[in-house]
């Protein structure tokens, strides 16, 4: 049975059994849920202190004022650890794949490509907007010739100069309602490419935002490994992922443990995680062969289950 404290108890078994070919020292201890919660806790608030110490433009700072209070970075952190921890996934991987690349809105090369065409746009669109007369757009007219000088050509590179500027100018439109067929010809541009510079901005401060959230990750996720190894100590995540990573890449353990499996029943199954849903799989692996599982890709969506040796209870309306 593989379902609350039991399979930590089978991964424990399973990596003492086989700790030569883990790589850990059998005489582990197992840290008990509030204590590693505990030690968690106390490896976050250390990397985060240290963090704020070491420069005026730290991770911690920015990325606190970005969300909107320390507290919030915090339990984003604590959320994110958990839930890659669940996933057997490394911080790195919430910006890049298994190959190495971007993931979709990460890709800063893209992002800074696509603001610099959109500022080209932008700059455009004002020149036309300045050859305008029409009354409904006096507003603007007037906040954009006092603001002209510094708006430049919206040289992608001079951003943070003119950004602001852009925000005043776009704000005076006169009324509500449509404008005038003349008046829409020139402001219609402008607010379409404004537009799109801003959402070039919102997509690099994400991508900025999250690249400072990862670096706190790996940080925080380093530091909370060295402490547990200093302990001896592995917590529950840690035994479910070594086991799994010891079934994956060792087929001949993988065998031998599929040998003592008669049969393998999950309860409460709504509630399997990624990383113990693989180690179902490479447990429950049909008989006959162990197939090996290439870095980022899933066990369960490659090893085929034996016969008559996997059986699930669970009530997905149960689904935290």
């Amino acid at each position: 049975s593989l379902h609350d404290a039991l399979p930590i108890s089978l991964c424990a078994q399973l990596l003492r059994g086989f700790a030569v070919e883990a790589g850990i020292d059998p005489a582990f201890g197992v840290l008990e849920e509030n204590a590693a919660d505990e030690l968690f806790e106390r490896v976050l608030d250390e990397v985060l202190l240290r963090d704020l110490e070491a420069s005026e433009d730290s991770h911690t700072r920015a990325a606190a004022r970005a969300l909107g209070s320390p507290d919030i970075l915090r339990a984003a952190l604590r959320r994110l650890h958990a839930k890659l921890g669940e996933e057997g996934r490394d911080p790195d991987s919430l910006l890049r794949d298994a190959e190495g690349q971007p993931r979709e809105g990460f890709d800063v090369a893209a992002i800074e490509h696509e603001l610099a065409a959109a500022c080209r746009v932008l700059a455009r669109a004002i020149d036309l907007l300045e050859q305008s007369r029409e009354d409904r757009l006096r507003p603007t007219l007037r906040a954009l010739a006092i603001e002209r000088k510094r708006i430049g050509g919206c040289e992608p590179e001079r951003l943070e100069h003119w950004y602001g500027a852009l925000v005043r100018v776009a704000g005076q439109r006169r009324g509500g309602g449509s404008l005038p067929k003349p008046a829409r010809r020139v402001w219609e541009p402008f607010a379409e490419a404004w537009e799109r510079v801003q959402d070039g901005v919102a997509a690099l401060a994400e991508q900025q935002l999250a690249t400072r959230i990862v670096a706190l990750l790996e940080q925080i996720s380093a530091a909370y490994r060295q402490e547990k190894q200093r302990q001896g100590v592995l917590d529950f995540v840690d035994l479910v992922r070594r086991a799994h990573d010891l079934l994956r890449e060792d087929l001949v353990v993988r065998r031998q443990v599929k040998q003592r499996v008669g049969a393998l029943l999950v309860d409460e199954f709504q509630d399997t995680n990624g990383l113990q849903l693989d180690l179902v799989h490479l447990l429950g692996e049909e008989r006959s062969l162990e197939r090996e599982v290439p870095a980022g890709q899933r066990a369960s969506e490659l090893l085929p289950l034996g016969e008559r040796v996997f059986a699930a209870v669970g009530d997905r309306k149960q689904s935290i």
